[in-house]
């Protein structure tokens, strides 16, 4: 319950001390260590480490003024400052208006001293008000490890530690910063663009992961972007933004997620008009490309043309061919599709075909007889335009006014029984063939010569 006022400073050493409910106000605190030094001085050994306490204290209205006394030699940039060996530790203390370079100085290193004391600074649930630092501990990267901390801070964020100017500052008050990144969606094969936002309108350096790769975008009062012309796969990707922080400002970071679509490539086919003899090979050809008349292999093409339905693979050139010589001669109209899959839109198209009726070929033989034979045998063959024989097919035979109906045999002959020939002459006779939905009409003459 001491009240310490301005007009000097405090120096605390070679002895525990314990304070309670004590106010120091404008009063800078030194506190040192006991040392054993050899003759030229050097320090080597140290003797005791003491132990400073301080519970539900107040630490008011410091300023860079109220921490030097040069007439006195004392000159220091923190509320307290501490000797490398010190145990101190402040709990429930409230600091409030102060403007300092830190609140405290500690190099509190751990040792064996004889005592078994080792250094530290432990600073608990404290309150610290108006207060205007660079961190409330400068300190050494050594003793880092030896000071604790756990306040109640009226920043809007804090830093653990901070290096600046070749010291190492522990909770630091820092501005808070804002951060968003944002990638459009795309489709497969685009380029694709990291748009940041950075507040406080600051200007620095964003690192942004996607798809384990690093990017460095650049950010200028606030805002950058960077267009990425690396290709990626189709697929969703998670975007992972950070910045560092930079004195006064704290590390922010940000993540989202865009995607790249697959792009499903327009597909075409093509069939020209297909002219045909019936029996006479002749193919339909189909051709299916992509957009940019790149030739498609390997993919089934659905086409339908009269009594013929297939689901052929396309070949090396991506056509494929279908026969129409078999149908029946008339015009078709065929249609054809290709269903599409996942690379590839679906298309359709439909060709005319036409299938004309084959000419068959029909013979006959000449015929000498005798007038004493009652039937005179005719004979005429029938064979298809490949020279298949027709079998079973009707023929008719005009001679002398008369006509005579015969049909193919198995070998394609149709024999004509006349009867009415019973004077001596040539006569000539027609034979004919009617023609079907397969093959035209065809027609012949034939020579009977009757004789005595």
């Amino acid at each position: 319950n001491i009240t310490f006022k301005s007009g000097s400073y405090i120096e605390l050493d070679r002895m525990n001390f314990n304070f309670i409910n004590c106010t120091f106000e404008k009063m800078p605190i030194k506190i040192d260590s006991q040392t054993k030094n050899v003759g030229d001085g050097v320090e080597t050994d140290y003797q005791d480490g003491f132990s400073y306490t301080f519970n539900n204290c107040l630490f008011a209205n410091y300023t860079a003024e109220d921490l030097s006394y040069p007439s006195e030699g004392f000159n220091q940039n923190s509320v307290l400052e501490f000797h490398k060996i010190s145990n101190a530790q402040f709990t429930n203390c409230i600091f409030e208006n102060i403007v300092a370079d830190s609140i405290f100085t500690s190099n509190a290193i751990k040792y064996d001293a004889p005592n078994g004391v080792h250094a530290s600074l432990i600073v608990k649930d404290c309150t610290f008000n108006n207060v205007g630092i660079k961190g409330f501990v400068k300190t050494t990267e050594e003793s880092v490890s030896n000071i604790i901390t756990d306040n109640k801070y009226n920043f809007d964020k804090v830093q653990k530690t901070i290096t600046l100017e070749d010291s190492v500052y522990v909770d630091v008050p820092v501005n808070a910063t804002t951060l968003t990144v944002k990638v459009t969606d795309i489709k497969e094969s685009e380029d694709f663009t990291i748009e940041v936002t950075l507040s406080n309108n600051l200007t620095a350096n964003v690192s942004v992961v996607i798809n384990q790769k690093e990017y460095n975008v650049s950010v200028v009062n606030g805002t950058g972007s960077l267009n990425v012309t690396d290709k990626l796969a189709p697929n969703t990707y998670d975007v992972e933004a950070s910045y560092a922080g930079e004195y006064p400002y704290a590390a922010s970071t940000n993540t989202t997620t865009f995607k790249v679509e697959k792009v499903i490539v327009n597909t075409s086919l093509t069939a020209p008009k297909v002219s045909a003899t019936y029996n006479v090979a002749k193919n339909l050809v189909i051709t299916l490309k992509d957009a940019n008349g790149k030739a498609l292999v390997g993919k089934y093409v659905s086409v339908k043309v009269g009594s013929i339905s297939k689901n052929i693979q396309t070949d090396k050139n991506g056509q494929v061919s279908v026969n129409v010589a078999g149908l029946v001669p008339k015009s078709y109209t065929a249609t054809i599709s290709f269903a599409g899959d996942d690379d590839y839109n679906k298309a359709s198209t439909t060709a005319n075909v036409v299938v004309a009726k084959a000419t068959p070929k029909l013979t006959t033989k000449k015929l000498t007889t005798k007038v004493k034979v009652k039937t005179k045998k005719v004979t005429a063959t029938l064979k298809d335009n490949k020279g298949k024989v027709l079998k079973n097919i009707k023929v008719t035979l005009k001679v002398k006014g008369k006509t005579y109906t015969a049909k193919t045999n198995k070998k394609g002959v149709a024999t004509f029984k006349v009867t009415k020939l019973n004077k001596k002459g040539t006569y000539k006779g027609t034979v004919k063939f009617a023609g079907n939905k397969y093959f035209k009409a065809a027609s012949k003459t034939v020579k009977i010569v009757v004789k005595k």
